[in-house]
């Protein structure tokens, strides 16, 4: 359990108070800043791909069973590459145009289709 008498000095009395992204400043966060600022600063790439993409609601099953279908595609012409039933030499453009026929739409910010 804590000490059993907390005052206003004990419990504020021992902070300080600072600029935690202030130059000079103490504490893990200026140091971050700084860190950042002197290595990464002009290294930022030239595009940012976005961690997720918004899609129309009404067009999200129509993605997620497309989806589905090329990862099975995928996963058996692995299969089959993996045992030896297929070639990697001969048979990887077959697999290439297949996974280009499949059609996944390219998905786009405003959530448009290839076709929207």
């Amino acid at each position: 359990m804590g000490p059993g008498f907390v005052n206003y000095e004990y419990r504020y009395g021992a902070q300080k108070g600072f600029a935690p992204y202030a130059p000079g400043g103490v504490g893990a966060e200026s140091a971050l800043q700084l860190e950042t600022e002197l290595n990464y600063v002009g290294l930022q790439p030239r595009y940012v791909v976005p961690a997720g993409l918004w899609i129309d609601p009404s067009v999200a099953n129509q993605y997620s069973l497309q989806q589905t279908n090329i990862g099975n595609y995928v996963d058996q012409w692995t299969a089959q590459f993996i045992n030896g039933s297929k070639s990697l030499d001969t048979d990887w453009t077959t697999f290439v145009q297949g996974v280009q026929k499949s059609r996944l739409d390219p998905v786009h910010p405003d959530g448009a289709g290839r076709d929207g």
